[in-house]
């Protein structure tokens, strides 16, 4: 698909559209309460999606007692733990609680959990127990609070950069913290995951050629419209080519161009009504506008009319 001849996405309509959507999540006539799908009842992700989209779209937050209200509903959903119950990911839910939070300006608890386990050597043994055929979110969403915040010592993270990096072995490229046959939405989507951690603390990737040559090799840019995705796919392969550049800035004039096949796509389906609002989760709404952000950074004459926010890539929301 030419990006030349694709029309780009008005901002300033798709704001309008989304907070059109998001008003149709709200609970009776309260304002702080949120449901995750059009008529459902109020859930935390129906919550935390809420703050976020409003946050990405640039619309206010409310006053500050509506904020304290809003977080106070959110922290509701955790147990005697202080982690939060009836999520699918203990830690993916800290994470995006975390960062809700932080936009909504309220203090964070101290008993906020599940986080990694701080001492070193209890660091490694938990490491050895990951699942490490997942897609890592909850390595993620309990890492990225402790890196974010600098509450873990360098022994600490020596140990995880330790870790992560023998886990990938140029002889066995196709391992990358996943599967050697795992599909290529499951690759991107459990690099990413570690990525990221990697990113809350502002440390370098390890073996960054193998795993820009991993991300390279599925041809993301051509994958069939059959092919299996999330709504984060495109945006979690974007964002890790244009950070793994970085460190390997050589790949930059042939990710470029793979990374504007994929914008167009998305464009080209926006406009054709690709994107069903009123049967996409609250959460997802979240998800499809830092995704869209990603590429509006990248890809400016995609977009026109406004600037969106990635509310996800942003370390400094995730601090404890």
């Amino acid at each position: 698909m030419s990006t030349r001849t694709c029309a780009p996405v008005n901002v300033a309509e798709l704001r309008t559209l989304m907070a059109d959507e998001l008003a149709c999540r709200r609970i009776a006539d309260r304002e702080d309460s949120f449901a995750d799908a059009r008529g459902g009842p109020e859930t935390l992700y129906g919550l935390i999606g809420a703050v976020h989209v409003r946050a990405a779209l640039g619309l206010p937050l409310g006053t500050r007692a509506l904020r304290a209200g809003w977080a106070q509903r959110i922290l509701g959903y955790r147990d005697a733990a202080g982690h939060f119950s009836g999520a699918e990911s203990a830690g993916h839910a800290v994470h995006m609680a975390l960062g809700a939070l932080n936009l909504l300006g309220e203090p964070i608890p101290r008993d906020i959990g599940p986080l990694a386990p701080t001492d070193p050597a209890a660091l490694a043994e938990w490491l050895e127990r990951h699942d490490w055929e997942s897609t890592h979110k909850d390595l993620c969403g309990q890492t990225i609070p402790l890196l974010a915040s600098g509450r873990v010592s360098a022994a600490w993270t020596e140990v995880f950069v330790r870790h992560l990096a023998d886990r990938l072995r140029p002889a066995s490229p196709l391992a990358t913290w996943c599967r050697p046959d795992a599909p290529p939405w499951q690759v991107i989507s459990s690099l990413y995951h570690v990525l990221s951690a990697f990113d809350a603390g502002r440390l370098p990737y390890p073996q960054p050629e193998l795993l820009m040559g991993r991300l390279r090799e599925l041809r993301w840019e051509s994958a069939p419209e059959s092919a299996h995705r999330t709504i984060c796919t495109d945006s979690d392969w974007a964002w890790m080519l244009l950070r793994l550049c970085e460190q390997v800035p050589r790949h930059l004039e042939a990710v470029m161009p793979a990374i504007r096949q994929v914008s167009a796509r998305r464009v080209a389906a926006w406009h054709a009504g690709g994107m069903a609002l009123a049967r996409t989760s609250t959460f997802h709404l979240y998800c499809f506008l830092w995704g869209t952000a990603v590429f509006q950074s990248c890809v400016r004459e995609h977009f026109t009319g406004g600037y969106l926010r990635d509310t996800l890539n942003d370390p400094a929301l995730f601090r404890l």
